[in-house]
């Protein structure tokens, strides 16, 4: 029975607008090219357009391409390749980077995990 209810939450948690999905393109408002089925700049404060990085992710969802545009929090270092987890319908909710690319470690040098934010309880 606990298999059946992961998967209800699951499926709860994806109608919520929680996703796993890859950046593609990490750029201030102005030279973030096109939009997304759902676009944070949209609702974004002047303020917020000036001074805040957004990116945009990915993921495949019933054979289709979905793409969306997120804030980045002031701080997070997201680039492209990055596999994050947020929520895409609400709009400044932090991005929790959950894996990097393998290039990236290795010019970093670094091989601690990548920086961490709780996992929302839903």
């Amino acid at each position: 029975m606990s298999g059946c209810s992961t998967l209800l939450e699951d499926a709860s948690a994806f109608q919520e607008g929680w996703r796993t999905a890859v950046v593609t393109e990490v750029a201030p408002a102005r030279e973030l090219r096109g939009s997304g089925r759902t676009d944070c700049r949209q609702t974004a404060s002047s303020q917020q357009l000036a001074a805040s990085r957004f990116a945009r992710l990915s993921y495949r969802s019933g054979g289709s391409k979905h793409s969306h545009v997120v804030v980045v929090a002031d701080g997070l270092r997201v680039t492209a390749g990055d596999v994050v987890f947020t929520n895409v319908m609400r709009c400044g909710t932090p991005l929790e980077v959950r894996s990097r690319p393998m290039a990236d470690l290795i010019k970093t040098g670094s091989s601690r995990e990548p920086d961490q934010l709780p996992t929302p309880k839903l």
